[in-house]
């Protein structure tokens, strides 16, 4: 389980089923009540990006995420194409899931 306090940039998060990344998060302290933590969500397989506030303290199962080195090929319109450096399989991924991460390929 992850709570607020482990939150930070890239970690992924299961919420309401899906998997979720950590784009952005802010700390807000309130001067009356409990702290809160928003933060900027994106839906690792659809691409879209939801923002979401949660009272301090709210725990998360902590995804299993399986990483694997590839090498960027080619994009084609929305779509960037990857290869699998161990298997060379290719692996296409629209440009949503990428988001500004596409400027540094």
């Amino acid at each position: 389980m992850i709570d607020t306090g482990d939150i930070k940039k890239g970690v992924i998060i299961e919420l309401d089923g899906q998997l979720m990344k950590v784009l952005d998060w802010t700390h807000i302290k309130m001067a009356r009540g409990s702290a809160q933590v928003r933060m900027k969500l994106q839906n690792v397989r659809r691409g879209d990006i939801v923002e979401r506030t949660f009272q301090a303290g709210t725990r998360w199962p902590r995804a299993r995420v399986e990483q694997r080195k590839v090498q960027y090929l080619y994009h084609d319109g929305d779509v960037y194409h990857f290869m699998d450096t161990e298997t060379y399989d290719q692996i296409a991924v629209s440009a949503a899931m990428i988001g500004e991460d596409r400027l540094f390929l």
